[in-house]
């Protein structure tokens, strides 16, 4: 049994506009990012007592955590049935973890002061005890930003064909959304929400972020699920498999992220 034409278009049209609204959560993605690291670094400052070390501590852990998710996730994306499911339970976890970084940081402070006054550290050591503990809060929150590059690459990404295009189009949106979370939290939100106030809206973005990515699997996995098990697979399947960004380009949903992104400017 057949689907009617109407039915495949308009199913198609869906998953390219989930698509789209799907790069569009990337781009917001990227800038929640980057308001976490400036967020870190003005709390940790206070911590350190020394704007160079915050600096210097947030840095390596974002480094490190983007090089870690961005190696451990590529091979689990891509035995992964339902990418943009495990992309959404990412985006959920960073969100849940960053509200609790302010409560990881007051522990992480109450050991390295103990340490200090057992072992009568030196101030390199204290300082080497500050980083590694830092370091470690951070390490969990940033692999999982790390890994959602390759994850959702394996979402969009059906052929070899225009891999590098598809890849470097969602690169540069996450980026573009990083330069945004930058801007917007050093010269608005911190001025004007407060350090708290920016973490929980950043925090939030993240958790809807993740709970409409996993609500468009599941739509589109009934889009593309077939009539029935001996029903040959329609044109609709690979709607299960997501639209390319080409696609989008292709029906004016690449447009509609111009339009978002330029409207969230």
């Amino acid at each position: 049994m057949e689907r009617e034409p109407g039915v495949i278009l308009s199913a198609e049209r869906e998953a390219r506009q989930i698509g789209a609204a799907v790069a569009v959560c990337f781009f917001l993605s990227g800038a929640t990012g980057l308001i976490y690291e400036v967020l870190w670094t003005r709390i940790l400052g206070l911590v350190f007592g020394h704007t160079v070390f915050a600096i210097t501590t947030v840095l390596a852990a974002f480094m490190a955590g983007l090089g870690l998710g961005s190696y451990w996730f590529g091979g689990i994306a891509d035995r992964q049935g339902h990418p943009l499911r495990l992309y959404g339970v990412l985006e959920i976890g960073i969100g849940i973890y960053a509200l609790l970084t302010p409560v990881f940081f007051s522990r992480a402070e109450g050991v390295y002061i103990s340490l200090y006054r057992y072992f009568g550290l030196s101030f390199s050591a204290f300082s080497l005890a500050q980083f590694c503990l830092i370091f470690l809060i951070l390490l969990l929150p940033t692999t999982l930003m790390g890994a959602t590059l390759p994850v959702l690459s394996r979402f969009f990404v059906r052929e070899i064909q225009g891999l590098g295009g598809q890849i470097g189009r969602l690169y540069a949106l996450n980026t573009f959304g990083a330069v945004l979370g930058t801007y917007a939290s050093g010269f608005h939100l911190i001025p004007l929400l407060g350090v708290r106030r920016t973490l929980l809206l950043a925090a939030v973005i993240n958790i809807g972020i993740g709970i409409l990515c996993v609500v468009f699997d599941q739509h589109l996995r009934q889009l593309g699920r077939p009539l029935s098990s001996s029903d040959p697979p329609s044109p609709v399947s690979r709607c299960s498999d997501s639209p390319s960004l080409q696609d989008m380009t292709d029906g004016g949903g690449w447009g509609g992220i111009r339009l978002a992104i330029i409207g969230l400017g």
